[in-house]
């Protein structure tokens, strides 16, 4: 979210608290009423706070919306550069760590994510060049595993092709998510070039 948006940025414990309290309301108002029933006096009104105090910081719903896909957005990151950073040398493992990481930021707060992304302008790219990057920097450390000569492009079609999965499956619904994950997996693993095989039964996943 572009700081810009918020009227002051909070500095006292205090202030900390206000802002926490309306982001937890905001979360609750939009997974419930959706967001264009959602409006901030009820968004007040449920973090306990006057409306003016809500102005304080957020100018409109639009904004506290966005501080909350802004958080979401930085847990996923956040996730992905630990999965990344415990890399133990294999590629698929890792590959696997990712999309659990990602699908569990999902599955945290389903109703929230669905209506961030079925709400017009909430949602942008901001943060995929972040994931780009990651996963570039996860192709070049195994370089030699994988078949693909360009890791730029590479990383880029598997961060879009995935973010793009997971977004419309959450609105959707079609697949469970043992059926997601391994879709995600073979989408992955096969672009790569990586065996899919499973070391149990000898097998891809199913």
């Amino acid at each position: 979210m572009d700081t810009t948006e918020r009227r002051r940025t909070p500095r006292q414990e205090r202030s900390r608290a206000t802002v926490e309290a309306i982001l937890h309301a905001g979360a609750q108002v939009f997974r419930e009423a959706g967001f264009e029933r959602a409006s901030t006096n009820l968004i007040a009104r449920v973090a306990g706070v006057s409306v003016g105090s809500l102005y304080q910081y957020f100018p409109d719903k639009e904004a506290i919306a966005r501080a909350l896909v802004e958080r979401v957005e930085g847990e996923m990151l956040a996730r992905m550069q630990d999965i990344i950073a415990r890399d133990d040398g294999d590629p698929r493992a890792t590959i696997g760590g990712l999309i659990d990481a990602v699908i569990a930021v999902h599955e945290h707060q389903p109703e929230l994510v669905r209506v961030m992304l079925t709400t017009p302008g909430l949602i942008d790219d901001g943060h995929l060049p972040d994931a780009v990057a990651m996963v570039r920097g996860l192709l070049e450390r195994h370089r030699d595993d994988v078949d693909v000569d360009d890791l730029d492009s590479a990383a880029w079609v598997l961060v879009q092709s995935i973010d793009a999965l997971l977004c419309a499956n959450e609105v959707q619904g079609r697949l469970s998510r043992p059926a997601l994950r391994t879709a995600c997996m073979r989408l992955a693993c096969r672009y790569l070039g990586i065996d899919l095989t499973d070391e149990a039964g000898g097998r891809s996943p199913p």
